[in-house]
């Protein structure tokens, strides 16, 4: 996707909380073939759900052009977040600027997550002696990665998988607490 900083998107749509991208069309197509004013700009939906408007030959994200006309330009390496989780809905209630790292805690657990909670990893290791560990990885961000481990073997399959999952929610309490930004929906 092109960052929008060489057009005005004012000239070019209108805000229509009532479309279902949220923008509508503010000029016609000078072919007269693919848009016109008052007809809902964008096309949705990919893989992940987001609207996307072209025009010009380049296409961009609904939400960061919606951001952009409340708002103005957004700075280089900043990200629009969908507060709600749901990038289709481009309320500009429901947009916020964000870091890549606030964008994170305020996403759905991943696809490939195999135990079922978001920062907890299930792990084993073989020592230099040919001994094999089995255990649970309470995961969580703090500037750096940081994690603690609980052996399967001292603890118990169940123990150390609730031990780990228990360790994350009080270290995301805790961080939160010092204004991380990790949200409710946060690997829901």
């Amino acid at each position: 996707m092109v960052q929008s900083t060489e057009i005005n998107f004012s000239e070019v749509f209108r805000l229509d909380q009532g479309s279902p991208s949220g923008l509508v069309w503010n000029i016609n197509d000078p072919r007269g073939r693919n848009y016109w004013v008052g007809m809902v700009a964008g096309h949705c939906c990919d893989r992940d759900k987001a609207w996307r408007v072209k025009y010009d030959g380049s296409a961009y994200f609904a939400h960061r052009i919606i951001y952009e006309m409340h708002h103005g330009e957004i700075p280089t390496g900043l990200l629009i977040d969908h507060i709600d989780g749901n990038p289709s809905n481009n309320n500009i209630n429901n947009l916020r600027i964000v870091t890549h790292s606030v964008n994170n805690k305020n996403s759905k657990i991943s696809s490939d997550n195999t135990t079922g909670v978001t920062g907890v990893l299930y792990n084993t290791k073989t020592n230099k002696y040919g001994v094999f560990y089995e255990y649970y990885v309470a995961q969580w961000t703090d500037g750096k990665v940081k994690n603690k481990h609980f052996s399967i073997k001292k603890l118990g399959e169940d123990e150390a998988f609730k031990q780990a999952s228990d360790y994350r929610d009080k270290m995301v309490d805790e961080m939160n607490l010092r204004g991380a930004g990790y949200t409710e929906r946060h690997g829901k």
